[in-house]
């Protein structure tokens, strides 16, 4: 749940692409966790990624996820009903080509890093040029 982009999105494991990428949800209203990485409110960093928009240009779940600026609240609920707070540090947006591995791995502290796109429309590799990453940490 993100209050200020009234957000409150069903969160579904996530696994890498044959490319070796983060894999997405089908749905643009779900959001995906990278399973392979800790769990939100674990030590090391978790990585939540939505779609910014759908096939016909309607809103995805993180469609306003740029208008995150620091000290924004973010929770997350585990399947207990636990929720984890998150606040917001940064924001910084990506070409695809730069290596993201460190958004994926740090393990100085208890992270939260969410995903989408940005950037002008690929027409030929069918994506977006650019990722906007959003991190935050958590609240103590």
């Amino acid at each position: 749940m993100i209050p200020l982009l009234h957000t409150n999105a069903t969160i579904l494991p996530m696994g890498v692409t044959e490319d070796g990428s983060m894999q997405v949800p089908d749905s643009i209203t779900d959001v995906g966790w990278y399973k392979l990485g800790a769990r939100p409110g674990q030590t090391g960093t978790a990585v939540i990624a939505g779609h910014v928009d759908g096939k016909n240009g309607e809103d995805g779940v993180f469609a306003q996820l740029k208008s995150l600026k620091p000290g924004a609240a973010i929770g997350v609920e585990d399947a207990f009903g636990n929720i984890g707070a998150f606040i917001v540090k940064d924001s910084k947006t990506y070409d695809q080509s730069v290596d993201t591995s460190k958004i994926f791995a740090s393990q100085d502290g208890t992270h939260l890093n969410l995903i989408t796109c940005e950037g002008a429309w690929d027409q030929t590799k069918q994506t977006y040029t650019k990722r906007l990453v959003v991190f935050a940490d958590l609240m103590r």
